[in-house]
């Protein structure tokens, strides 16, 4: 058992900067790469009193308890010999073996610095940090749902390992995974021709297109140490079931983060697969975690899992026009984060904007929490259909005049063609008028345009809003 540990720990000849780093596996392999006629031996240290994992394994050697090698002499273990009567076919499946077990632990060996007690540290400090692997952010519209989620991205994740992706209707699991199509290619020059001559001849050729899962799987395969994230934006607003598809099934997640269960994958993605894996490994008979040696030979992967360090977090607003329903099956496989109504509306406290056409000035939030009661009071509509505080940008808030237009072209119209329809009586004082009518009774009677019971407040230029003389914060 000591024999099968030691194969599985990293060793270095030397402490100094001049030792090379090894493992036994390595050492298996050198000493039966020598032919029948020669007796090779390997150097394990230079010390005569060597420190840590080396003098495990010297002692280990020593004492005979590893069957495949012995020392030149009793006493020492600088250099070791395969151990008589070794069966060299034996030891060359158990190196494989070994080799096998070495690399699926994957542990970066290439930075053994000083500072690796301090690399330790940090990253188990960071492993603290337990975030969700699938992730939907969802809310009414203008309650940050976009903002919320890159701001959580930007606190974990590297620029560089973000990839963002926005779904419409016409998005198809093509776009996402990935699919042949045809590419513009041009021949290599040739000696006697010239470069004018060569670009005159272009031609068609289909190639695998990866889609942007497939790009942050094979990132996040090939560089197993670093956390990748996918963003998908507006995922209902295609057809989760049709874009997702087999890739469904990976979304079911272990504690770990790994996919529960693999799927197989297409030829032509296996192929696409195995490139870049056999790349990305220095083209490797078999490459442990990315592919087999079988599948080497195929020259394709056969089956897929979601890493541990890819995560797929999304925006959706439920209650929009024109979205996908979610199944059950679906939707269970995430982790669901509710953006509430008035969440961050500590940002634009005391917000002062200017109404109507005599730019009357009120509160945004109290405006806006005026026309929330009236749609989730008289006319019962559901939360998701409410007004959140970033409705409207912070720009148009900032400005009396592109406030006046947003206001009529975002918020009154989303009112009366969207949220308010089926509800017209209830929230605008004439439901018979048409929209370009209810416009201009918004600019002669500002907020009377609305069915309420009361006015909006109104605040006094320069005057501290009731919020700011509680010290409500501006952070969301």
């Amino acid at each position: 058992m000591l024999g099968i540990f030691s194969d599985q720990v990293v060793c270095k000849t030397d402490n100094d900067v001049n030792g090379y780093l090894y493992s036994l596996p390595c050492v298996y392999d050198a000493l039966l790469s020598a032919n029948e006629l020669e007796t090779k031996k390997v150097l394990t240290c230079t010390n005569s009193d060597p420190k840590g994992p080396v003098r495990a394994v010297k002692n280990l050697i020593i004492d005979g308890l590893n069957p495949w090698l012995s020392p030149i002499s009793t006493n020492n273990a600088k250099n070791v010999i395969l151990a008589k009567g070794v069966n060299k076919a034996e030891l060359n499946d158990y190196k494989s073996r070994a080799f096998t077990s070495f690399n699926t632990a994957r542990v970066d060996y290439s930075d053994l610095s000083s500072n690796a007690e301090t690399k330790t540290a940090e990253t188990s400090e960071a492993s603290e940090v337990k975030l969700p692997y699938n992730l939907i952010y969802f809310g009414a519209p203008g309650t940050g749902k976009s903002h919320s989620l890159n701001k959580l991205a930007g606190e974990h994740f590297d620029k560089a390992h973000t990839r963002r992706v926005t779904f419409h209707p016409d998005y198809s699991y093509a776009s996402f995974v990935g699919c042949y199509k045809p590419t513009m290619q041009w021949p290599e020059q040739k000696p006697d021709e010239s470069l004018s001559e060569n670009m005159r001849r272009p031609y068609i050729s289909y190639e695998f297109v990866p889609g942007p899962l497939v790009k942050s799987y094979v990132e996040a395969k090939t560089h197993p140490n670093e956390d990748y994230l996918l963003i998908v934006e507006e995922i209902n607003r295609a057809n989760p079931a049709a874009v997702f598809g087999d890739v469904f099934q990976l979304l079911d997640r272990k504690g770990d983060g790994v996919s529960e269960y693999d799927v197989d994958v297409p030829v032509d993605l296996g192929e696409f697969l195995w490139k870049e894996f056999y790349d990305a490994s220095g083209c490797a008979d078999e490459a442990p975690g990315l592919y087999s040696h079988e599948e080497n030979v195929a020259h394709r992967v056969n089956a897929m899992r979601l890493p541990s360090n890819l995560y797929i977090w999304t925006t959706m607003n439920s209650a929009d026009q024109g979205v996908f329903p979610m199944d059950t099956a679906f939707k269970r496989r995430w982790e669901f984060r509710y953006m509430g109504i008035d969440e961050g509306e500590g940002k634009y406290a005391g917000k002062v904007v200017r109404i109507g056409a005599k730019r009357e000035p009120v509160e945004w939030n109290v405006l806006r929490h005026a026309i929330n009661g009236l749609l989730k009071g008289k006319a019962r509509v559901n939360e998701d259909k409410l007004l959140g505080p970033f409705f409207l940008t912070e720009s148009a808030l900032d400005d009396d005049e592109a406030f006046d237009e947003a206001f009529k072209s975002k918020v009154l119209l989303y009112l009366y063609e969207d949220a308010a329809k089926m509800k017209r009586p209830k929230v605008f004082r004439h439901p018979d008028f048409t929209y370009s009518e209810i416009c201009a009774e918004y600019d002669s009677s500002a907020d009377g345009v609305f069915a309420l019971d009361e006015p909006v407040p109104r605040v006094e230029d320069g005057a501290p809003s009731e919020d700011e003389g509680n010290g409500q914060g501006a952070e969301e």
